[in-house]
């Protein structure tokens, strides 16, 4: 068996591995094949996005990677949005963009008017400030603000105990039924959230 088969490699290794074995295979022919199955599969695509954007909830956060660009390695993003009506499994969809522009992160939520979990990314501050979505930040990058702040510690302390507690509260909350979770949720985390 080919290396290859069993590791994600960029294709001039492929060619490299299955030469080795006396398999003759261009990069070129390589290069084809991968663009030929990605407009193949673009229809799945769609239809995956539009399940995901008709979802109550959806996810959306990107993450940096080093991209090849001779000689040198640049930054770009692998985007992935998260969703679907069923809970098991959600769909993943992966957008790779050059940069981290806002633009993209409006491209990929376009028409949706659900709620959005994300990081504290000011695209999704903006977009919901215009009430395109509801928006529902990470605590833990909340979390994080309060730490780094060297402003008030006594007060940062204090709201990072609180948000301690809503995590707390929802380990809990995520071991009970849909019901149980949201009385946690209604009784033990609103209050927090409110003060």
């Amino acid at each position: 068996m080919c290396s290859s088969d069993l590791d994600h490699l960029p294709l001039y290794r492929i060619v490299e591995d299955f030469a080795r074995h006396n398999i003759g295979i261009s990069r070129q022919l390589l290069s084809q094949w991968v663009l030929k199955t990605g407009l193949a599969l673009k229809p799945l695509y769609e239809e995956m996005k539009k399940r995901v954007l008709a979802s109550e909830n959806i996810f959306i956060d990107e993450t940096p990677i080093k991209m090849q660009d001779s000689p040198k390695l640049k930054l770009a993003y692998m985007w992935v949005l998260v969703g679907g009506i069923e809970r098991d499994p959600y769909y993943r969809i992966y957008n790779f963009k050059l940069n981290r522009n806002h633009e993209h992160a409006t491209e990929l939520s376009k028409g949706y008017h659900g709620v959005v979990h994300s990081d504290k990314y000011g695209a999704y501050y903006q977009m919901a400030c215009q009430k395109l979505f509801a928006w529902c930040p990470c605590w833990s990058h909340i979390r994080r603000k309060f730490i780094e702040s060297q402003t008030d510690p006594n007060f940062s302390n204090y709201i990072v105990r609180k948000i301690k507690y809503l995590f707390m509260f929802e380990k809990i909350a995520w071991s009970k039924s849909e019901d149980e979770r949201l009385k946690i949720r209604q009784e033990k985390e609103i209050p927090i959230i409110d003060e």
